[in-house]
């Protein structure tokens, strides 16, 4: 394992929720200044990196393929969950999560077969989502912040790799940065915030709990939704443009800038 070298690095946040709103006492915070993880001093960081690289490892090879609403949903985080929990038993506060983020971007590993260093990007967004899922969920605090935008996943975004951030989610979460497809999938309860774009299929199938996009969206929004609340303070994919977005929900209510454009 690598060690990485701290360095100093200015994160941004987009626009907050507009005044007046339930969701005001989760307005981002103030830009900050963020170090890079100092791995070996850190017993919990060092554990959380062994074990995502034993993810990393298994390549996600007998995974199903298809889109994430399938059992290939199911089988990622299974084996994310794997992988942590072959770890040992592990402790850890939500700086050492951040702190993993920040050490992906030198962290020196080569999963068995290898890959191109081109290819690194879409080795982690396939497992990363999946894994951090799984770090939330199983963390013994209620809420946690992800900055992946120093991943520099995709410059478009509505095609970033890192793929379902936020699956089953019962805490909340704070997010700085794009991310891809299935942002919140399969959501029971809590709250997702995301300072950034999303991908397709935003809130897939979830059930509880309410997300909240300071940007734009993809298409699909609310796939299969069944309780819950979205807030988009952005652009949705094709909206007003013969996109019916109320078509695949259920149940649950969608915003799109402080309009309620679905109540089912």
């Amino acid at each position: 394992m690598t060690e990485a070298v701290a360095t100093k690095r200015k994160i941004r946040v987009n626009p907050v929720v507009a005044a007046g709103s339930k969701f005001d006492r989760y307005k981002p915070e103030e830009e900050k200044d963020v170090r890079k993880a100092e791995v070996k001093e850190n017993p919990a960081l060092v554990r959380l990196l062994r074990a995502y690289n034993q993810l990393l490892e298994m390549r996600m090879e007998d995974a199903p393929t298809g889109p994430p609403w399938d059992e290939g949903w199911a089988h990622r985080y299974a084996m994310a969950l794997l992988a942590l929990h072959e770890s040992g038993k592990l402790v850890y506060h939500p700086v050492d999560v951040q702190q993993f983020l920040l050490a992906l971007v030198d962290l020196d590993f080569v999963p068995k077969g290898g890959f191109e260093k081109k290819d690194k990007l879409a080795v982690l967004g396939d497992t990363l989502g999946p894994f951090l899922s799984v770090l939330t969920n199983s963390g013994r605090h209620r809420g946690y912040r992800l900055h992946v935008d120093h991943l520099d996943a995709c410059a478009d975004e509505f095609d970033n790799p890192l793929i379902m951030v936020g699956g089953r989610n019962t805490k909340t979460l704070e997010i700085f940065g794009n991310v891809g497809t299935a942002l919140g999938c399969k959501m029971k309860s809590g709250l997702i915030r995301l300072n950034g774009n999303a991908g397709m299929s935003l809130g897939l199938g979830m059930t509880g709990g309410a997300i909240i996009i300071n940007g734009n969206v993809g298409l699909s929004l609310g796939a299969g939704m069944r309780g819950g609340e979205i807030h988009v303070n952005g652009d949705i994919a094709d909206f007003g443009e013969g996109y019916d977005v109320a078509e695949q929900v259920s149940h649950g209510k969608i915003y799109c800038k402080w309009e309620l454009v679905v109540d089912k």
